[in-house]
């Protein structure tokens, strides 16, 4: 049997010293699970094999629940921003140079097309002026050729006493006088003063007045052979 001083001393045992209390390491053992976890579960696995329907309820129930609260519209209200909505400043947009050139060369054209009418209006006033000149001279044309046929009535009449002069005394038959009562191109409508009325041309004869010469229509007399003449109004040329 081997006593304590045969015994061998291990090198932590060599700066022991007596009365000290030797605390050795423990090892905790691994947690074991809980008997009655796997027991819980086993039965609520047992019990829904076992009542299949109430199962199959609970779930449907489960699935109605989640699809209404997806399908219910939210009630809740946004707070409304009552911060102010800055202003921004209204920039100036500058002109572009082409449309300004494009302005300028329209009213360019419009003064020009002022212009050009303004030009046609004076044109179409002195033709105007033109034509107004023309019928004044028309007109004061008409009225030299009515003074030219009056001095020549003056002038036949002064010529008749010359003639009768140098002529015998013999009794003579009252003169025939014809005045003009219409005059067309070529045909006149004379009246005498015992009221003989007659149409003639040139070549007809008229008493007392031998042939007719011509007949003008515009001048407003008929020339005889005799060399009298037939106008408007009672004559005796």
């Amino acid at each position: 049997m081997a006593t304590t001083d045969d015994r061998k001393i291990s090198p932590d045992e060599e700066y022991q010293y007596p009365k000290e209390e030797y605390v050795t390491e423990v090892t905790p053992s691994p947690p074991s699970e809980p008997p009655e976890h796997k027991s819980r579960w086993q039965m609520l696995l047992n019990w829904m094999q076992n009542n299949k329907r109430v199962t199959v309820v609970v779930v449907l129930i489960a699935v109605v629940l989640i699809a209404f609260e997806f399908m219910t519209p939210s009630n809740k209200i946004k707070p409304v921003s009552t911060e102010p909505v800055a202003v921004q400043p209204t920039v100036p947009v500058p002109p572009n140079p082409q449309v300004v050139d494009q302005l300028n060369t329209l009213n360019s054209d419009a003064q020009t097309n002022q212009a050009a009418i303004n030009q046609l209006q004076s044109q179409i006033e002195d033709l105007r002026s033109q034509v107004a000149q023309a019928n004044a001279s028309q007109a004061q044309l008409s009225q030299s050729l009515t003074l030219l046929t009056e001095q020549i009535k003056d002038l036949t009449t002064k010529l008749h006493p010359s003639k009768t002069a140098t002529a015998f005394k013999v009794p003579v038959p009252a003169p025939i006088v014809f005045h003009l009562r219409a005059i067309v191109p070529g045909r006149a409508w004379i009246v005498s003063s015992d009221g003989l009325s007659e149409s003639v041309s040139v070549g007809d004869s008229v008493p007392q007045y031998g042939t007719v010469q011509t007949v003008d229509a515009n001048r407003g007399l008929v020339l005889t052979s005799s060399g009298k003449v037939i106008t408007y109004g009672v004559n005796d040329h």
